[in-house]
């Protein structure tokens, strides 16, 4: 596969340095004689995803089936219309279609809520006059109370809502707090990853400041299924247990922070999460999966298959073994889950776990192999899939582009951060003197060059200082960074390019 105009075999991750140790993080608290001022509040989502639409047979083709696209806006009280329409991505030929759009409309929360007007059309050819409108329907979204009324219906946020005019429709409506604020972040996540119905399942939560320390907050959230379940005051940390029931729940951890005489100065949400329980007969389980695969970098862990944990194994498969799922379980918190980065984006990562096995090796200097499993193109919906092995001591990691895998050892924090860096986000290394080293066409982290690498610094004043790391290989990124030693710091060209891959899976026709 060609990866953003580039080829590259392996691109591996550095030989020394594998710990990765959180920084000391020491508040200093200063007392000002000028009174702090009100914070402005962030901007609200209102997140809407077309679950089905189905044709009765009663519109007015006749030369064609039914090709469904959808239109309308959402406007905030005493505000702008934010327009939405997708003919370019309309489903043809089908009279019941189940597309999983997704639209996202951000909003000042100030505004209480708002009108979702939604209209579901059938596109038509000049011979069959015009486009049918099959539904048109108004609903109203309340913010403060998360209820949603209109046109019959009343229902709250997060919950499956049917329509009905002839033709049908079922819709989703969430609305979310920003996903960070620049001095908020949140993660959570539940334990077991992949719970058995009847299981005690235990959700962690945790608030963290902008750098990855740990911070107190205002107010800390927990929502099962729509529901906030815990909630906690003046905490940097919480969690709720329950018992596992069902094929699947929601998930969604929350926070706020008040500053000044704003209590909604700081926010960070995680958005709504699936999360399998069980496993199916699919070839995959979400195990924190946020939005569809076109709009999310999808990462599919799978096991090793020579993966061999000290508590032993039962029996099962390897996916399913508790030790397994334990590990794997304390990787995505310590890497993914650690990462202020991702954490801010983590709206647009997708983790799921994968019921094939693949297979890594490697020596402590050299990558050898990195094969996923045999019916990896059944998983073609996946950016990358994490072969997680057990051997960060043992085994360099390093990542395939062209087979869309890499090898992360579960007991190496911040190694599949870095591996992610190269694939899916094309990431070129930045240590001494061993990496994978390439000048992308576009957006590149490393040059050829310091001429290549001068003419790319920032003409905004952001202060840049191109470095050498090895023979002619420049970059302006400092240290420590994602793509050397550290392996965790996206710095300015990093979040370049990875900005870009996130802003085209929300905003693309075609997602990533």
């Amino acid at each position: 596969m060609i990866l953003f105009g580039v080829e590259v075999i392996m691109s591996c991750s550095p030989t020394a340095a594998k710990g990765w140790f959180p920084p000391v993080l020491i508040a200093i608290l200063a007392i000002c004689a000028t009174p702090i001022q009100a914070q402005p509040t962030p901007d609200f989502t209102v997140k809407m995803t077309v679950l089905r639409l189905s044709d009765s047979g009663d519109d007015n083709d006749s030369l064609s089936d039914s090709d469904f696209y959808v239109a309308g806006s959402f406007t905030p009280r005493n505000g702008t219309a934010i327009p939405f329409e997708n003919e370019a991505a309309r489903q043809e030929g089908e009279e019941t279609i189940h597309p999983n759009w997704e639209f996202e409309f951000d909003v000042p929360s100030t505004s209480g809520g708002g009108e979702l007007h939604f209209r579901a059309l059938d596109y038509d050819s000049g011979l069959n006059f015009g486009d049918d409108t099959t539904i048109d329907a108004r609903l109203d979204v309340d913010f403060g109370s998360c209820a949603i009324t209109g046109n019959g219906i009343s229902t709250t946020c997060g919950w499956d809502i049917a329509i009905n005019q002839g033709d049908s429709a079922t819709l989703r409506l969430e609305v979310f707090w920003p996903p960070s604020s620049p001095g908020l972040l949140v993660r959570c996540l539940q334990d077991p990853l992949l719970p058995r119905p009847g299981d005690a399942v235990t959700i962690d939560m945790e608030v963290l400041d902008g750098a990855g320390g740990p911070k107190v907050a205002s107010d800390l959230q927990i929502l099962v299924n729509n529901t906030i379940m815990q909630r906690a005051t003046a905490q940097s940390q919480t969690a709720y247990a329950f018992t596992a029931n069902g094929p699947h729940f929601v998930l969604q951890c929350r926070a706020r922070n008040t500053v000044g005489a704003n209590p909604d100065a700081e926010m960070a949400d995680t958005r709504s999460r699936l999360v399998r329980v069980g496993f199916p007969a699919e070839r995959w389980s979400p195990v924190g999966v946020a939005a569809s695969a076109a709009r999310a970098i999808d990462v599919v862990v799978l096991v090793d298959r020579d993966f061999a944990p000290p508590a032993g194994l039962t029996g099962l498969s390897l996916p399913e073994e508790p030790a397994v799922l334990a590990e794997i379980r304390q990787a995505l918190w310590t890497s993914f889950m650690n990462n202020p980065y991702v954490l801010a984006n983590q709206h647009r990562f997708n983790f799921w776990l994968g019921r094939s096995t693949a297979d890594f090796q490697g020596t402590a200097t050299t990558c050898i192999l990195v094969q996923p499993p045999e019916d990896w193109d059944q998983y073609a919906f996946a950016d990358v899939g994490w072969i997680a092995h057990r051997d960060a001591a043992m085994q360099r990691d390093c990542a395939a582009p062209s087979l869309r895998a890499f090898g992360g050892a579960t007991n190496d924090a911040a190694a599949a951060v870095h591996e992610t860096g190269h694939v899916p986000f094309g990431l070129a290394d930045e240590y001494c003197c061993d990496g994978g080293y390439f000048q992308a066409p576009m957006l590149p982290n490393v040059y050829n060059g310091i001429q290549a690498c001068t003419n790319d610094l920032p003409t905004d004043g952001t202060a840049a200082v191109c470095r050498n790391i090895t023979g002619m290989v420049f970059t302006s990124d400092p240290l420590p960074d994602l793509m050397t030693d550290d392996r965790m710091t996206f710095n300015r060209l990093d979040r370049r390019r990875a900005d870009w891959l996130l802003d085209r899976c929300a905003n693309a026709a075609e997602g990533c």
